[in-house]
């Protein structure tokens, strides 16, 4: 299976703790559990993505960036996982040293900087990245958000979850209007209690404020706790659970509005 054009879809939210990384694993892995050929990369100093997936974070970023390694030395197959077709360019500490250097250099700008460093992705035939970022609006963060195509906003259904949701969307608006090349791909619901009111209530006010933009709800569900310990997706951890259907769900959908 193989794509024209390469999609970049970064997963990103101002508000920590909304499942964005585990939302970058599952459909990264999922994306290569169907063919997809696929980047998967990490701009979080914390390198959680390697670790979510049993692998040992590294300054895969940084190299990639700012010493200017070749793309295949810094991504390496996720073969232990039995994923030939999906790479992964980890992050760890020196993505802080990424961060100094998109703040203070003039060579080094955000709105160019990753776009470059992931264009040889493109001609190497790989088709789809996705970028997890970590929390707040950092340089790495504005990076990401300037090299893609599309943007998924993981978000838990709470009051002060709407907030960071708000400020994320001014901040789209913003990129736009400097040149970017984003759209919003859809918004996220994560770690769900369809229990509680208050979750009912503000994604039901969220598909009045975003019609056709809600992705299909993720719920909290201990499987999705327990993978990352595992150090394997949630489709290996327990593929018949509520939680890897959530995610298919998902996918489903992500692949749908992506056109891939």
């Amino acid at each position: 299976m193989s794509l024209k054009i390469m999609s970049t879809i970064v997963i990103a939210n101002q508000k920590g703790g909304v499942a964005k990384t585990t939302t970058a694993c599952a459909l990264a892995t999922g994306l290569a559990d169907l063919g997809y050929r696929t980047v998967l990369v990490d701009c979080d100093p914390q390198g959680n993505v390697a670790a979510f997936l049993g692998e040992t974070p590294s300054p895969g970023l940084y190299e990639l960036v700012v010493e200017g390694y070749a793309a295949d030395r810094v991504a390496y197959p996720l073969t232990r996982l039995g994923y030939p077709t999906l790479n992964l360019i980890a992050g760890d500490s020196t993505t802080v040293d990424l961060e100094t250097l998109l703040r203070s250099s003039q060579l080094l700008q955000p709105a160019s900087a990753l776009q470059e460093a992931i264009r040889p992705f493109q001609v190497n035939g790989q088709t789809i990245v996705i970028l997890d970022t970590a929390p707040g609006l950092s340089s790495v963060q504005l990076a990401a958000l300037y090299a893609a195509d599309w943007l998924i906003i993981p978000t838990c259904p709470e009051f002060a979850a709407e907030v960071g949701l708000s400020a994320m969307i001014e901040t789209i608006d913003e990129l736009k209007g400097n040149g970017a090349k984003l759209d919003l791909l859809g918004i996220l619901p994560t770690l769900v209690d369809s229990r509680s009111r208050e979750h009912r209530q503000t994604i039901a006010d969220l598909q009045a404020i975003f019609p056709g933009l809600i992705l299909p709800n993720v719920r909290r569900l201990i499987a999705l706790a327990e993978a990352p310990r595992s150090g394997r997706p949630i489709w290996q951890h327990k593929p018949n659970s509520e939680a890897a259907l959530d995610y298919a769900a998902v996918l489903k959908e992500v692949i749908n509005r992506v056109g891939i």
